[in-house]
């Protein structure tokens, strides 16, 4: 399952879960065989979790897509395409797996997922099985602030083209959203940058 980049960051964001970038520093093979492009990013260690995020995403799927070139049967779906539909998409699922698709297992799936659970988590709360699947589909625009969210953008775009559209991250996809965020960001960094 494929999940949106930005979705992945806001939940590391909301969970505070940083990277120890030097597990993968340290698996030569790895750095080697997988994700060496990515080798200066990962080595930088970056320090805003978000940006973490970002590469971590970035890693996983451009691995993720090597593996699909040479297993093309792989069946891989999308967070929130399963989440927009979670019946009819999951019945398909299950078909295709050779799987039994029950009154039971839709009754599940409705109470689980279905409108008036909550968006998020509890605080604190890592898995929290009944959710909104609808709602929270499109809770990053929420949870991240158009900067990180824009800078998620700039960062996965080379991999996450491949599984998303520009359409699926909105006005953040827009150029004027991600040199403005550039443009805070140098601010924020080079404060004297704002003086006349």
């Amino acid at each position: 399952m494929v999940r949106h980049p930005a979705a992945f960051a806001a939940s590391l964001k909301r969970l505070g879960w940083w990277h120890p970038f030097q597990h993968f520093l340290k698996q030569t093979m790895l750095m080697q065989r997988h994700l060496k492009p990515y080798r200066a990013e990962i080595a930088s260690k970056p320090q805003d979790i978000v940006d973490q995020a970002a590469i971590i995403w970035k890693s996983l799927h451009s691995v993720l897509l090597a593996y699909l070139d040479s297993h093309p049967n792989w069946l891989v779906k999308k967070h929130e395409v399963l989440s927009s539909n979670l019946v009819a998409e999951l019945r398909d699922l299950y078909e295709t797996l050779g799987l039994e698709w029950s009154a039971m297992v839709e009754e599940k799936v409705v109470r689980y997922t279905r409108s008036g659970n909550p968006v998020d988590a509890p605080k604190g709360t890592v898995h929290h099985i009944r959710r909104d699947s609808v709602a929270n589909m499109t809770r990053w625009k929420e949870t991240l602030t158009e900067e990180e969210i824009a800078r998620v953008y700039e960062i996965t775009q080379p991999i996450s083209s491949s599984y998303y559209h520009n359409k699926d991250w909105g006005i953040f996809a827009q150029p004027s959203i991600i040199a403005s965020s550039k443009e805070i960001v140098s601010r924020e960094n080079c404060p004297q940058a704002m003086e006349p």
